[in-house]
């Protein structure tokens, strides 16, 4: 984010048209600071662009809520299997995982045969 607040005269007068979702996308993804910073950071240097900005936080919310989803219903099978020991077809119901994701996992806690 630094980098940006320092380079904004030239950040400005660069087209980015067809870049800018990219960028931003990228900015988000492997900023170190708040993305609400780095939004802010991005609206500062480029108001014409709000609403991609915005689009562009929306979906990174939104795949953040998705994986945060994926990572609760992996260790919720864990759980379920490991400690509770319940078949696979109902973890598979319970999660919304796929027989291939609770393979997977089952190979990572080191107990593939409930999965045959």
């Amino acid at each position: 984010m630094e980098w940006l607040k320092g380079h904004e005269p030239l950040l400005s007068n660069i087209g980015l048209s067809d870049m800018f979702p990219l960028s931003i996308n990228y900015a988000l993804a492997v900023g170190k600071d708040k993305p609400e910073d780095i939004i802010d950071a991005f609206l500062g240097i480029y108001p014409q662009y709000k609403e991609t900005i915005m689009t562009a936080a929306r979906q990174l919310e939104r795949k953040g809520k998705q994986e945060g989803k994926q990572e609760r219903n992996i260790e919720v099978a864990r759980n379920m299997h490991v400690n509770l020991h319940f078949d696979l077809a109902t973890i598979q119901k319970v999660t919304e995982l796929t027989k291939e994701e609770l393979q997977g996992i089952l190979k990572e806690i080191g107990d593939t045969s409930k999965s045959k």
